[in-house]
């Protein structure tokens, strides 16, 4: 059993360790922002915590609470995904809105611009020739 979970929490840090790497490098990138970054960046050290430290989970889950780790460990997540996702949907709002307000902006320069092609065509007629 012990070996079982030496191996466990061996891999957990692995995996931890290399989501942390793999943020820093698409950061680097410029594939993700810093700021969308910062939640990633948590979450993977959260990780790398409870599998560094096993008892953190037990600690966190008596101070909630709540009976079993596993289910801590749910409700834990289950609140972080939440937040992802709330986060998601303010920035899709603020890219609609903005994706509105650059349509009309365009449909106004082309307006214009159709106007000026008007006025041009109409002034080569009444120049002589």
């Amino acid at each position: 059993m012990i070996e079982f979970d030496i191996k466990l929490r061996v891999v957990s840090i692995l995996i931890s360790v290399g989501f942390v790497l793999y943020v820093v490098a698409i950061v680097r990138k410029e594939t993700l922002g810093v700021r969308d970054s910062l939640l990633w960046l948590v979450i993977g050290t959260g990780f790398f915590a409870l599998a560094l430290f096993p008892r953190l989970l037990d600690y966190i889950t008596a101070l909630m609470g709540i009976g079993i780790g596993v289910n801590a460990l749910f409700l834990i997540s289950s609140v972080v995904a939440f937040i992802i996702l709330f986060q998601h949907s303010v920035s899709l709002s603020k890219t609609k809105e903005s994706n509105m307000k650059l349509t009309q902006e365009i449909a106004l320069l082309k307006a214009e611009i159709e106007g000026m092609a008007v006025d041009h065509k109409e002034r080569r007629k009444d120049e002589p020739s």
